[in-house]
Formats: C-alpha cells, sequence, structure tokens
C-alpha cells in the first residue's frame, strides 16, 4: 500500500512521452519467448539453469498465487533477495499480477527498512533465509509494523538456516504447482511498477515511481548498443534491487530473448570462471567490478574472451581505468554510462561515436530525450547543474513536495554538475548532491552525520567521500571532540552506528580529528574543501589514518 501525499501529483507528461512509450507491458515479452524458444536457456545462477519455458511456468504459478491471495493493481511487492532465479520469478509474477515492485538492498538492517516503511507499507515480503552473516527474518520480526506481513523466505543453498520462526517457505507459498495460466492484464503506459528508494541528501530516502511505459523506455535503449541482441549472454553481478541490476538483468535480456547469468556473491576470480563456462558478452556495473576484474586477468594471462561489452558507472570511473582494461582486452568496448534510479537509460554511446570519448565522456542524451546545464547554476569551470528530460524519466517521488522540488516543467533536476563539450557529449564533473557512492552503493552522509552527532564525544562532524581505486569512494569522517584533550577511534563511532543497525556499507572507514570544520558566513560546511585534503592525500598515498 503507497502512501502518496497527493495521490493526483505527477510529473508534467508531454507529447514525447505518450509517442515514445512502448505498446506493451514489461512482462509480455518473456511470454512470447516462452513459446517461441520453449528450450532456450532464459536464466543461470549458481544453482539453477532455467529455459524460458521453465522460467515462464514458475512466474505463472507464482502470479497466480499473488492473484488468489489479493495482490493486484497497487499492491506492493517487497523483495529483499540477492542475485538468485527467485528476485527474476518474484519481479515478473508480480507484474503479471498487477503489482507494485519495492526491490530493496539485502545490505539494508532494521534502520533504512523502517525509514522506507514510513512511506509505504508492503503486502508482502521475499527474503532470504540467511545470506551472507545475516537473519533476515529474525531481522524483520524485530519490526513491529510488519507483524502482520507475509514473509516469505528462500532458503539459499550452503546458508545457514533462520533462526526465526515468523515466515513462510518459498515452496509452501505456490500452492499451485501447475496453475491455470493468469489473463493477461491490459496494457496501461501509465500504471505503475517499480517502487525504488533512493538517498538523497537528507537522511530520508526518497522513493521513486516508475511505470511500465518509463521502465519500457529505460530497456529499449539496449536497441542503440551494437553488442547485445537475441544471443547475448548478460552477466548480472550488480544486485537486482539496483536500478542497474534491474535493467540489465531482469527486465532488459528478456526483452532481447538473451541471457541472464547471475552472480549473488562477488568474486573477481569465480566471476572470470563464470563469463568463460557462459560465453557472458555484456556487463554493466560499477567501478569496483571493472577494476577488480582486470586485475584477475592481468594475473591470469588470461579471461574474458567472450565478452564484447563493458558499460561502467555508479561511481567515478578513471580514463585510465578504461584505457588500461581497452589494452588488456582490445577485442571488447568499455564505455562510461549515466543514468539515475529517477533517469534511468538517458544518455549512452552509440556504435559510431568516437572510442576515445567514450573513456572521457559519459554518452549522449537517448533519443528523444535532452540535456542542458541549469540556468544560474555555472561554475568557473564551466560546468553546472545537469537537468534532463527523456521518455524513461520517473513520474513522481511518493512525495509529491519532492517531486515539485525535482523538477521544472519536464525537466528533472539530477543534483549532479557537468559540462557538455562541442558535439554534445555529457561529461559528469561531480555532484551538488551529498551522496557517497562505495561499490556502486549510494548513501546520504547527513544520515550518517546524523547518527554520529548524538555521540557523547563529537562537538561537530561532516563526512565526505574521497576516491579509492578498489570501490570508487569511501567515506572519511571529520570529526571536532568536545573536549579537546579527549581522544576518539574508528571503531568507536563504528560501534554506535552498530547499535543503530546501520547497513556496515555505510560506515566511515577513515577518520580526521580536526580543531574546527570550514563553514560559510552562513553557516554552510563547505564540503568540498574537506573533499580536496582527502583526494590530495590519497593522490599522494598519504591516506588519512
Amino acid at each position: 500500500m503507497l502512501l502518496l501525499d497527493n495521490p493526483k501529483g505527477r510529473r508534467k507528461l508531454i507529447e514525447e512521452d505518450f509517442l515514445h512509450w512502448p505498446q506493451e507491458r514489461l512482462e509480455q515479452r518473456l511470454a512470447k519467448f516462452a513459446k517461441e524458444f520453449p528450450t532456450k536457456i532464459a536464466l543461470v545462477d549458481p544453482w539453477n539453469r532455467l529455459t524460458y519455458e521453465e522460467l515462464d511456468h514458475a512466474i505463472n504459478n507464482l502470479a497466480v498465487t499473488f492473484h488468489q491471495n489479493g495482490i493486484q493493481k497497487n499492491s506492493v511487492v517487497m523483495i529483499q533477495l540477492p542475485n538468485v532465479a527467485e528476485s527474476m520469478i518474484v519481479f515478473h509474477a508480480a507484474l503479471r499480477a498487477g503489482a507494485i515492485v519495492l526491490p530493496v538492498t539485502p545490505i539494508y538492517r532494521e534502520a533504512e527498512i523502517k525509514t522506507i516503511l514510513e512511506q509505504v507499507q508492503p503486502d508482502v515480503i521475499f527474503i532470504p533465509q540467511y545470506f551472507k552473516n545475516n537473519d533476515y527474518v529474525k531481522m524483520l520480526e524485530n519490526i513491529q509494523q510488519l507483524n502482520n506481513v507475509p514473509k516469505v523466505a528462500v532458503k539459499i543453498p550452503n546458508e545457514r538456516d533462520t533462526e526465526g520462526t515468523s515466515f513462510i517457505e518459498w515452496s509452501d507459498y505456490i500452492k499451485n504447482p501447475n496453475a491455470e495460466r493468469l489473463e493477461e492484464r491490459a496494457y496501461d503506459p501509465e500504471e505503475y511498477s517499480l517502487l525504488m528508494f533512493t538517498s538523497g541528501t537528507t537522511s530520508s530516502p526518497k522513493g521513486v515511481l516508475h511505470t511500465h511505459g518509463t521502465l519500457g523506455v529505460a530497456i529499449s535503449t539496449f536497441d542503440g548498443i551494437e553488442t547485445t541482441g537475441f544471443n547475448s549472454v548478460f552477466l548480472v553481478p550488480s544486485p537486482v534491487t539496483h536500478i542497474t541490476g534491474l535493467v540489465v538483468g531482469i527486465l532488459g535480456p528478456m526483452k532481447l530473448g538473451a541471457t541472464t547469468v547471475f552472480m549473488p556473491i562477488w568474486d573477481a576470480k569465480k566471476c572470470l570462471q563464470i563469463i568463460e563456462d557462459e560465453k557472458c558478452s555484456y556487463v554493466m556495473a560499477a567501478t569496483p567490478f571493472l577494476s577488480q576484474l582486470i586485475d584477475e586477468v592481468e594475473a591470469q594471462g588470461k579471461g574474458m574472451e567472450t565478452m564484447r561489452y563493458f558499460a561502467c558507472g555508479g561511481a567515478d570511473v578513471s580514463e585510465y581505468l578504461l584505457r588500461r582494461a581497452k589494452s588488456i582486452l582490445p577485442h571488447c568496448t568499455f564505455s562510461r554510462i549515466y543514468g539515475s534510479t529517477e533517469a534511468p537509460g538517458i544518455s549512452k554511446f552509440k556504435q559510431n561515436y568516437d572510442e576515445n570519448k567514450r573513456f572521457t565522456h559519459d554518452g549522449r542524451p537517448t533519443s528523444p530525450g535532452k540535456a542542458k546545464i541549469k540556468e544560474g547554476s555555472y561554475l568557473p569551470n564551466g560546468s553546472g547543474e545537469l537537468m534532463v528530460y527523456g521518455p524513461q524519466l520517473f513520474i513522481r517521488y511518493i512525495s509529491w513536495v519532492e517531486t515539485e522540488k525535482a523538477m521544472t516543467e519536464e525537466w528533472f533536476s539530477t543534483g549532479d554538475l557537468a559540462l557538455f563539450d562541442e558535439d554534445g557529449f555529457i561529461q559528469i564533473t561531480g555532484r551538488e548532491k551529498d551522496i557517497i557512492i562505495r561499490g556502486g552503493e549510494n548513501y546520504s552522509a547527513k544520515e550518517i552525520e546524523d547518527i554520529l552527532i548524538a555521540h557523547p564525544k563529537v562537538k561537530d562532524i561532516g563526512i565526505v567521500g574521497y576516491k579509492d581505486e578498489v570501490m570508487g569512494e569511501r567515506g572519511c569522517a571529520f570529526v571536532v571532540l568536545n573536549q579537546r584533550n579527549d581522544t576518539i577511534t574508528l571503531s568507536d563511532l563504528t560501534k554506535l552506528l552498530a547499535e543503530k543497525k546501520v547497513a556496515k556499507q555505510k560506515w566511515p572507514e577513515r577518520l580526521e580529528v580536526v580543531d574546527a570544520l570550514p563553514y560559510t558566513h552562513s553557516g554552510k560546511l563547505q564540503k568540498f574543501i574537506l573533499r580536496d585534503m582527502l583526494n590530495n592525500e590519497v593522490a599522494l598515498g598519504k591516506l588519512i589514518n
């Protein structure tokens, strides 16, 4: 159930939206390929190899169960699963039932989930019993708002059993293993399909709403990439609970009739073996994935022979890394990408674009999309806040107030800083919004600051990201102590975050104690000064301890 502050409030829709929204629902292509190519492999994870026919059958059985349980239009199906076959099945089954899918990253713990529940109440939840040292059933049992919400728990092979008791086994939830086919829903491009939360500059995440029309355009951007099609094999190390993993793992390949290969746990060495075994040809992932893969290829002296396209984004992507990758794997195209949860696939590179631009720029707006610099936002270096439009643009935030802030007519203010070159290519130069992107995971620095300021030894705090070759960015906490003769350690701060049940990926990994933080006369913290200090130190190899 959604809690919309203005149920009728949406962004301004223009003619291009209606002209370019595809005339089919997101889940329809998969069913079509199941009839035409039933024995083709659709999905691979470490424990499953499903043909299109088998996958379609599993999706239909779950969709019928949803229908019988009252899951319908505007119902919310929450998924907090890793990259496993059940994620694909749940997502497509929810769409067939007319529901809205709410993906939640598996790294989230009680604190983050409670914040999400302030804006939406799921009708059913899908979680692992246990995954990567976390008991998800026990965790959700501690959240009172979810007491009456059915929790379907998937047993991940080689993981422990949950110690919780309030859950339904995956096999028990699907009541009709050979159900009649659920009647296909009528196409409505404005029907909500996805609710995905993204952190802003405040501690409260914003719920982004997409429709069948907007996401249909987002996945159609694959049509212009020369190496993707029916015979493509998509490797998906990015979490499918993120917009990248969702588009390139769950929706995009199924539109093409291609094959998806899931990796639930990242390991560069295993990844090379998977690429070889499955003949993977396409991947879209954040900087750390590429960096570690290239290191492994160099170490082994071989690997990734079948890879044809690697799109890199989600964190700072250095020209050096892309050129290094190209020198090691000249047969593969490496390219920067740009987009967001609100504007997926908003820019891209086409086949005939200058390859050198792929290393330094972030593509051109995807037709009929457009981009510009916000008036009055220019900085001395010529960059300014990027505004974009495209029919794949989200419809609204849950909060109409936030939607109005972000939109100017049909234009969305990204909060990112950009330059345009003489050929119209976008180059992202920074972020106006205070977000740290660690390994492709976005989080708000203010969220962590608001918790740590309560530490008895902390008088003032500012957290910023600094560049890191492995993770893209890591967080550093600049702390002013209450008493000058006090001492504080990084573990003092992380202990408080652990007590608050904050995801470990958000914890600062460096600490700098200072006498004062730099503020403007109006009282605004000048974080760019802190970032410059850190990035200069890192560049010189002088990590702050």
